[in-house]
Order: structure tokens, then sequence, then C-alpha cells
């Protein structure tokens, strides 16, 4: 590819520029702080709304200034670097992997230290401070709006924490609901809490496997060896339960870890069930977003009310929202699958969001236990009249109906 080879030019240009080995720790450097960012750093802010409502008091910027040379002897720092010279250019990728531009500059791999001086400090000088003091400025006023939701679905999150937590001292709480509290407790008070909570679901239910495998995916990144070494036996066990629908990608994890531990003599036999689960995933996802064959099966989706009252939560700040249904669906290609469609009926009135994409803008902001699709009746495949009769065989299930806009 054209582009790709553009970009190994450009590394070569940076190697004669700034020299190969600062060229090299430069590109390890950006794998390391991006996974970081993404999965420290940025959380860590966005927990900080669960107790005030306003980002007033927010400094990221300023906070990254010390934290990012930071990151780089960060516990997880060896385990980024070692995924990111794992992964694989893909056919459409412009850039050639990391390992292959390590390799480019003949450089070994490996965790490089913070440089003295930042780029930032080079270039600016004196007026970073006042550039950094602008760009605290200006995201908190591109986050207000959103800070403030954060702030109100956290609340929600709190109350349901209490509410749980009440319950489970008189008892065993429903799996579902349990699910919803390990992941509020992981979204308002971090991962340690979290993790004591998805512990005490996988040992009051061990063959919950959502629960198995939240638990699993949480501690297999971990530096501690005995915890990565559970977490990759939580995973083992969920991709061995059959097809299911957390099966590939325990399997798939699983391979990754296997990979860093360089545990060849597993990995052959582990491919082969990684192979199995993924055609078995691939051919019953296909099944149960097909909707044009004859036969469909549709059932109550038996979701907890716990779990139907966070989708109503969402929907009512939702103009554009209607009614509202959950139903199962099922298939022969998928004998251990639960699957959800949330269906959405539009409300009469002006100002209506995209119908090609509102489907899926909703789509990432409703949590249920299970997989789900998103169906939008406005959109143009749905509203189609050819349709209308397996509309009508789905929002016939019984207690299908989970809302309806109060307007």
């Amino acid at each position: 590819m054209l582009s790709r080879q553009q970009e190994y030019e450009a590394d070569r240009a940076a190697h004669r520029i700034v020299g190969t080995q600062a060229a090299g720790e430069g590109l390890q450097a950006i794998e390391v702080q991006a996974r970081y960012l993404q999965e420290e750093f940025w959380p860590a802010v966005w927990r900080r709304a669960a107790g005030t409502p306003t980002p007033a008091a927010e400094q990221p910027y300023r906070v990254l200034r010390e934290a990012m040379p930071a990151s780089l002897v960060h516990a997880k720092a060896s385990l980024w670097l070692a995924d990111g010279l794992k992964r694989l250019a893909d056919v459409d990728d412009t850039h050639p992997s990391l390992r292959d531009r390590l390799a480019f500059a003949e450089l070994k791999p490996g965790v490089p230290s913070a440089a003295e001086v930042s780029a930032a400090e080079a270039l600016l000088g004196s007026s970073l401070k006042d550039w950094i003091r602008r760009l605290d400025e200006r995201w908190r006023e591109d986050v207000a709006r959103l800070w403030s939701e954060r702030h109100r679905y956290a609340n929600g999150q709190r109350h349901l924490i209490e509410e749980l937590e009440k319950e489970s001292a008189t008892g065993a709480v429903d799996a579902d609901d349990h699910l919803l509290w390990a992941r509020a407790v992981r979204l308002l008070d971090g991962d340690a809490a979290g993790e004591a909570v998805l512990r005490r679901l996988v040992g009051e239910r061990p063959d919950n496997l959502p629960g198995c495998y939240e638990l699993g995916m949480l501690l297999i990144d971990e530096a501690d060896a005995a915890r990565s070494e559970e977490g990759a036996e939580l995973l083992r066990r969920v991709a061995e339960a059959g097809n299911n629908p957390w099966a590939f990608s325990a399997a798939a994890r699983r391979e990754t870890w296997l990979e860093r531990g360089e545990r060849f003599d597993e990995l052959k036999k582990w491919r082969e069930l990684l192979k199995k689960r993924d055609a078995e995933a691939t051919e019953a996802m296909q099944a149960l977003h097909e909707f044009d064959d004859a036969a469909q099966h549709f059932e109550p989706a038996q979701l907890s009310r716990r779990v139907l009252r966070s989708l109503q939560d969402l929907l009512r700040g939702e103009r554009a929202a209607g009614r509202a249904f959950v139903v199962g669906k099922s298939d022969a290609a998928a004998p251990d699958w639960r699957f959800c469609l949330v269906i959405v009926e539009r409300a009469k009135g002006i100002g209506q969001p995209d119908a090609q994409s509102w489907w899926a803008e909703l789509r990432e902001r409703i949590e249920l236990p299970c997989p789900f699709m998103v169906i939008d009746l406005a959109h143009p495949y749905w509203a189609d009249k050819a349709r209308k009769p397996l509309v009508e065989q789905m929002l016939a299930v019984p207690d299908a109906q989970v809302y309806a806009a109060r307007r």
C-alpha cells in the first residue's frame, strides 16, 4: 500500500532528524500513554462528576503535565506496550504496526523513560502555563452539559447501589440486578470496589457467565501474576461453557494472555476452541439480526424491573420516544444465547432525530445484561409496510411494552 510505504519514509526522515532511538522511544511512549489516558486518567476524571454538578474545579490538562511522564512507570505500562506490539496492521491501516516500525528502526522494544524536557516545554517555554490554562477553560466549557448529565445519572446509580446493598443484606439479589450493581459501583467508585461486588456475584452464582466474564476481564490485565491467572481461568470457564454470548470474546482475550505469557504449548489447542467460538458467534449474530426469514421466534424478555427501570429513565429524557417495547428473540443457531430487541416507537412532534442514526445513538447509552439491538420504527427498514406484520408480531409478545411517554 502506497500510504503505508509513505509512513516508512516519514519514519526514515524522523530517524535522520531526531535520531533512531528517540523516534522509536516516542512511538512506544505514545502507545503506553494512549492506554493510560483511555483506561486510567479520563475515567478517573469523569468519576468525579458523581460528586459535583459542574466541572468548575477540574484542571485535567494541568494534571496531565505531571501525569503523562508518570504513566511510563505505571504498573501496567509493560502490559500496555506488549499489547501494542502484538497488534497487527489491518489491511486498511495507513500506518504499519508498532512492531513493524520498531523493526524498521532496528530497535528492541522496551518501555522508555520520560523525556527530561517535554516537547511542549521545549516549544512553548514560559507560555506553556498560559496555554494549559486556556485548554482547561475550553475543556470545562465543552463538557459542562455532559458533566451535568453524568452527575444526574450518577445520582441515580448511587441510589441503585444503596437500594441493592440494603436488599442484599437479607439475601441474594437477582442476577441481572447484581450485574447492574457491579457496573454502577465500578463507574462511581472504581475497579477495586466493582471487583468486590463481582466477586460476590460469582461466589453466589459460580455458573453466572456474564459475572465470570466481567470479573475475568477486570483481572486478566493485572500486573500481579496470581490475579491475572485468576482472570484467565474465569475466561477459560466462560469460553468452554458452550455457544454463549461471551464465549468468543473470552476466548480471544485469553488467547492474547497466553501469547503475552509465551505459553505456546497451550496456544495451539486454545486457538482451535477460539476458531470454533468465532464461527458460532458469527452464525448466532447473523441469525439474531436477520428478519427476512419467514420463521421468527419472539418471546418475553424476562428482564428484572430494575433493568427495565434503567431503560425507562433513559427514555424519559428522549423527547422522540413515544412507546417502547422489549422482547426476546431466539434462534436455533444461538441455542444458549439471551438476546433482546428494544423497539422504540416515535412520539409525535417536530425536531425528530435522524431516522438513519438515532437507533445507534440509543444503543450506546442503553445498558442491558445481555446482547441486544435497538429498533427505531421510524427507520426506513422498519417503516416499510411490508414489515408491518413482523412488527405486529413483535409487539404482540406478552408484557412487551415497558414504556409510554407522558406528553
